[in-house]
């Protein structure tokens, strides 16, 4: 799974596959218990797909409020001591 494919689609879609995905990681981990996962680099991928599909969702929603609130805090500007709040 490409990030370009889950930029794609939508949240809900995106929801969706993150939950199916953490279901799947968990029964493999369940057979990785019992040792009877015989596959073990799909735990690795299954983790990497779900890594990639959260940051799609984090970026998507950045993109939404940015949107949203057009004057944006830029992130590590602070206030010098000598500038008071108005």
């Amino acid at each position: 799974m490409e990030a370009d494919e889950l930029r794609e689609m939508s949240v809900d879609a995106l929801t969706d596959q993150l939950s199916d995905l953490s279901r799947q990681l968990m029964g493999y981990r369940l057979q990785k218990g019992g040792a009877h996962l015989t596959k073990t680099h799909l735990l690795k991928a299954t983790k990497r797909d779900i890594a990639r599909i959260k940051t799609v969702i984090a970026e998507k929603n950045r993109q939404q409020s940015a949107e949203s609130d057009p004057v944006q805090k830029i992130k590590g500007t602070k206030k010098s001591k000598g500038d008071k709040e108005e």
